[in-house]
């Protein structure tokens, strides 16, 4: 974990925020089972917001765990803010005879 948390690191203060989420993914697929405790998830989703793509930040806040999910004030934040982003969905009514 610590050779990824270097990587982020440096993406992070260059301004290189596009190329967070690929790292992410890579070394998340790369582990093959559970994600370390001390994955970076609100910085795994921020990276996949940068780039617009709400739907791989929201699968990603679904894979951390739920107590990670309420302990982490960041994480919570994050997804707040995602969830601020998505567009609405529209019920479809359908009239009936």
């Amino acid at each position: 974990m610590a050779g990824i948390e270097q990587q982020l690191a440096a993406l992070v203060s260059s301004g290189d925020l596009d190329k967070v989420s690929p790292l992410c993914d890579e070394a998340e697929l790369a582990l093959g089972g559970p994600l370390p405790p001390d994955w970076p998830y609100a910085l795994h989703m921020l990276g996949h917001m940068v780039k617009g793509d709400l739907e791989s930040a929201r699968f990603v806040h679904k894979r951390a765990p739920e107590g990670r999910k309420a302990a982490d004030e960041e994480l919570r934040a994050v997804f707040g803010r995602g969830r601020a982003r998505r567009p609405l969905s529209f019920m479809v009514y359908r009239h009936t005879s």
